[in-house]
């Protein structure tokens, strides 16, 4: 199946575990991204790193403990993100430095305690409920 011109691909609830290096290789088009409700425990920088025309990208409701600073190096695009209930507890600074158009940031139920690092003039709406900041 030819997919080099999709835009949107929906994998909602498919009991994901990983994604490898080129699981989106080819689809250098995308533009929105849901991963919602899967079991991914990791999500790699590689794995992101072709779909630099990413505007969107929900992965709520998995198995994510960590996310690397580097993950959005190539996904400068991003718009719309979404970690909301993973088990996160802490989010670098560096991982939304490069992203000079997020608009909406949703991290409800991380179980986060600050969230000093976030500083985007762009951001629109921010959802942090379901925390334990202070």
């Amino acid at each position: 199946m030819d997919l080099e011109k999709l835009q949107t691909l929906v994998l909602l609830r498919n009991k994901i575990t990983s994604l490898s290096n080129d699981s989106f290789a080819g689809l250098q088009l995308l533009k929105n991204l849901d991963l919602e409700g899967n079991q991914l425990q990791t999500l790699e920088e590689s794995t992101l790193s072709h779909l630099i025309g990413l505007r969107y990208l929900d992965a709520e409701w998995n198995q994510l403990k960590e996310l690397s600073p580097s993950l959005f190096s190539n996904n400068r695009l991003l718009r719309f993100l979404s970690f909301s209930y993973n088990p996160i507890e802490n989010i670098s600074p560096d991982l939304l430095r490069n992203l000079k158009y997020l608009q909406e940031l949703r991290m409800r139920g991380l179980n986060l305690s600050s969230v000093d690092h976030i500083h985007h003039t762009k951001l629109t709406h921010l959802c942090l409920d379901d925390n334990v900041i202070q």
